[in-house]
């Protein structure tokens, strides 16, 4: 693995130096030329939490571009996800417990989370009533399956809530009535917990969105486990790499004065998706493309438009650990370490922070992602003020109220669930 630079329809390697260089310059033209709406990032859901950040910063504290999405059009908005009040996996699987899977099939993208839930299920009582497009790998345990007609996942939500439960998407009154009793059943007890994804990809995110609004008004005390499933996009969007968010579940406007603090700038305004990314990059109004371990050619659900995208913009520079379709397509690959490749922790899906640890040797001269983006930082001007994962988990703990208590050296095998209870002077407890 080695850095290479794209000379007609193929690449050739290069030095560190560079191929450092090349970017650098790229993104100096850009900001000289359209300022920082020039520059969009997408990627990042694959990178420990303390890479994400590291890009975090650059992008948006160096650059000063929010045009930054860990997501490729098939997730959900990250203020939602990040605003919903939160349940951890025990929670969800208590024993007696009621359980909404609200678009996602369970099995086959959260296996894991899967088994746990079955557990619950067969030996403790818990109660399943999924809201989905189609029957699922869960519905053979489901005490309910309301199977609904394309984009009519909120009126069945809104349905089950509904005083007068009546037929919706499909499904008639009765088996409606049904799954509504069980919701009831459920008590102030015992909330409620959600299970929140995306159903279908050719339905728009703001139905479920509505579908979940919808729950969250009509169940007493109700809260939501994220069904997201690319990689470690939990930690990528604690850390800021979204849209409108900074580190710690804070938008822009909330946590500008005291990222400012720690940050050369902050962007001005709310950036863009991944989608506007690539529609902006196809009408060339993008001069630099970051794929920060994303491909978009094969992940991004409208593969025309991720085609016109990568082809439009003037730079597209890919900071990766294969060579996908879209690295392929790149005028300048960095090779970044992967998985097992590097220390740091990453965050799943019910916030839970765990360690990881480096067991191999990066292949050729691929470098962690996090030093890559102090390289660049420092080729534009800047300096991240980071010298190893743990400066930067330190910091992350300092600028993100999320993250505040963390140390490194104190997380246990099992992780930890954020937000941590830090004990103040005075003896009292904080989140």
């Amino acid at each position: 693995a080695q850095p290479a630079l794209r000379e007609g329809d193929a690449h050739s390697h290069t030095s560190w130096s560079v191929a450092l260089h090349q970017p650098a310059d790229a993104i100096k033209a850009a900001l000289d030329s359209s300022g920082p709406a020039g520059i969009g990032v997408i990627g990042g859901s694959r990178l420990t939490n303390e890479a994400a950040y590291t890009w975090a910063k650059l992008a948006k504290g160096v650059i000063g571009t929010d045009n930054v999405d860990c997501q490729l059009g098939d997730g959900l908005p990250a203020d939602a996800v990040l605003g919903l009040p939160r349940a951890t996996i025990d929670e969800a699987c208590a024993p007696g417990g009621t359980v909404v899977v609200l678009g996602v099939d369970v099995k086959e993208e959260l296996p894991v989370l899967y088994l746990r839930l079955r557990h619950a299920v067969v030996e403790d009582g818990a109660t399943i009533v999924e809201v989905v497009p189609h029957a699922t790998g869960l519905s053979g345990i489901a005490a309910h399956t309301l199977a609904h007609a394309p984009g009519s996942a909120a009126a069945v939500a809104a349905a089950l809530v509904a005083d007068d439960p009546s037929a919706a998407g499909g499904i008639d009154t009765e088996t409606i009535a049904a799954a509504a009793a069980a919701l009831r059943a459920a008590g102030d007890d015992r909330p409620v917990t959600v299970v929140l994804g995306r159903g279908s990809l050719a339905d728009s995110a703001d139905i479920t969105l509505a579908a979940a609004g919808a729950l969250l008004e009509g169940l007493p005390g109700v809260r939501f486990l994220s069904g997201l499933r690319r990689g470690n996009v939990h930690g990528a969007l604690d850390a800021g790499l979204a849209p409108g968010v900074l580190p710690g579940r804070i938008g822009l406007d909330e946590g500008r004065a005291h990222l400012h603090e720690r940050w050369s700038t902050v962007p001005a305004a709310v950036g863009l998706d991944t989608a506007g990314i690539l529609q902006a990059a196809a009408d060339g109004k993008l001069d630099v493309l970051v794929l920060l371990g994303a491909d978009p050619l094969a992940d991004f659900p409208d593969t025309d438009l991720a085609r016109r995208g990568l082809a439009g913009a003037r730079t597209v520079i890919a900071v990766d650990i294969l060579p996908t379709a879209s690295v392929r397509q790149a005028d300048i690959v960095l090779p970044a370490a992967g998985y097992a490749e590097v220390d740091g922790t990453t965050t799943n899906l019910e916030g839970r922070i765990s360690r990881v640890s480096q067991k191999v040797t990066p292949p050729g001269t691929a470098r962690p992602d996090w030093i890559i983006a102090a390289e660049l930082a420092f080729r534009l001007g800047d300096d991240l003020g980071v010298e190893s994962v743990d400066d930067i988990l330190a910091e992350l703990a300092a600028v993100s109220p999320l993250h505040r208590g963390l140390r490194s050296d104190e997380i246990p095998l099992e992780g930890v669930v954020l937000p941590l209870h830090v004990p103040t002077p005075q003896g009292d407890a904080q989140e």
